[in-house]
């Protein structure tokens, strides 16, 4: 069978075979070829790509660096060496790996500038544009210092704390000696109240004793008394017989009449203590409301044997505190030396009148403290008094006043060298003054009325002769 198929392909010979096997082993070596030139191309293509992306990478100059000689194939690389001390140097700087760069560079000038604004460091300069670890061994330095100093006050500390405790020990022996001095003390205290409660019975009793003779000297000396007053009170209405007898002579007399007795209506009492009892400060008199009595009212108090002087000099000054309808309570404002205020004692006033309002005219110049000064508002203060207690001023003598009351004439002020006009002006308005003075006094002589000066008028008052003027 073989046979004869060759036998129908007559031609194809060894050499058609040869060619033909060259011809294919050709076409693929030239396909080959054509195949490994064009990977060649990729490959360096690639080659440059990557030539171009190392170089992004590192350049030659940065090979040097530790991160290039510590890369490895197959482990770590220069970028990931150089993140990862990127991402060390974060976390130390910040505490986050995250954070990049320009936030650690941002978060290290914010912890030196907070340093700097809030000036609680004692070298703020060391702060100015320092690093993070200039910064941290700025403060550490300041740290030691600080440190220093504190041990340096930690050593005083302990010193002082040494002084307290020898303090304290010598407090507790000195306590412990008061606690002592304390019992031996409150032993002599004891002592002493035992003796005091035993003076204090004996006292009492002594006081009963002479509280029991004193009962029985008052119930012994209450007849007495009672005799006296009943003895007395028959005086009394026959004074006042005389007196109204006498005042009804004086109208009679009339304004001209010149009494024979100095300063008689002056001497003449308002009224009488009705009780008085020794240590107490309050007096009663009989009069009242009915006798226009007001609060404030004073008067000066003699004795009944004496009378009322021609120079007014009392023994006390009382003053109204409360009104009744026939009686009043007085407060003792004075008592001059040793003199007691008695029932019986005599009251004036020489400005009250119960039955009129008496009229006085104030004249001259007042030295009513005593610092041998004229009182500029001597006069009015006088007037004021005179007004409060119920009497009447006026500013000229006539026959219907009841009393003068004289100061000192105005006097001359001392010239020395030329005199001014304003001194001229001055020296005529006193020399007016007195001149009106020198008249008013005449003319008060020559119609009778009493003259007060200004000692006798306070001695009236019961104020005496250098007495305080009250204020008004």
């Amino acid at each position: 069978m073989p046979a004869a198929r060759g036998a129908t392909q007559p031609g194809l010979s060894a050499a058609h075979v040869w060619m033909i096997s060259f011809a294919v082993l050709w076409l693929v070596v030239t396909g080959l070829l054509v195949w490994v030139y064009t990977d060649q191309e990729t490959v360096k293509k690639d080659n440059r790509e990557l030539a171009r992306e190392n170089r992004r990478l590192i350049s030659r100059a940065e090979e040097s660096l530790p991160y290039y000689a510590r890369a490895r194939d197959g482990g770590p690389t220069v970028v990931g060496l150089i993140e990862q001390a990127r991402a060390d140097t974060a976390e130390i700087a910040t505490g986050s790996a995250e954070d990049d760069p320009a936030t650690v560079r941002a978060s290290a000038r914010d912890v030196m500038r907070r340093i700097i604004d809030e000036a609680l460091v004692l070298d703020q300069g060391a702060f100015e544009g320092a690093s993070l670890l200039g910064g941290i061994q700025a403060l550490y330095d300041q740290f030691t210092s600080l440190h220093e100093r504190w041990q340096e006050s930690r050593s005083e500390v302990d010193k002082l704390a040494e002084r307290v405790k020898t303090l304290a020990e010598a407090g507790a022996a000195q306590r412990d000696e008061f606690a002592a001095r304390s019992e031996d003390i409150a032993r002599q205290l004891e002592d002493i109240n035992s003796r005091w409660e035993a003076l204090q019975q004996a006292h009492q009793e002594q006081i009963a004793e002479f509280q029991r003779q004193y009962d029985d000297f008052r119930t012994k000396s209450s007849r007495g008394i009672q005799e006296l007053r009943t003895e007395r009170d028959g005086f009394q209405r026959d004074l006042t017989d005389i007196q109204h007898r006498y005042a009804e002579l004086r109208a009679k007399l009339g304004e001209l009449q010149i009494t024979p007795v100095p300063l008689q209506t002056l001497r003449e009492p308002d009224g009488m203590v009705l009780t008085a009892k020794p240590g107490e400060d309050v007096i009663y008199i009989n009069l009242g409301r009915d006798a226009q009595l007001t609060l404030g009212l004073q008067f000066a108090v003699y004795s009944p044997d004496v009378g009322i002087p021609a120079d007014g000099q009392s023994k006390a000054r009382i003053e109204v505190v409360s009104v009744y309808d026939r009686s009043a309570a007085c407060k003792i404002v004075e008592v001059s030396g040793k003199e007691m205020i008695l029932e019986g004692d005599l009251i004036a006033n020489p400005i009250y009148d119960r039955s009129r309002p008496l009229t006085f005219l104030v004249l001259g110049e007042f030295d009513l403290d005593h610092d041998k000064r004229i009182d500029p508002d001597g006069v009015g203060r006088i007037q004021a008094l005179i007004e409060e207690w119920g009497g009447q001023t006026v500013d000229t003598v006539s026959a219907r006043i009841d009393f003068v009351v004289a100061g000192s004439p105005p006097q001359e002020p001392r010239v020395i060298g030329e005199p001014t006009a304003e001194l001229l002006e001055r020296s005529k308005e006193i020399a007016e003054r007195f001149e009106r003075f020198t008249q008013e006094l005449e003319t008060a002589h020559s119609l009778s009325i009493p003259v007060l000066t200004q000692p006798v008028f306070l001695q009236f008052l019961g104020y005496g002769a250098v007495g305080a003027f009250p204020a008004i």
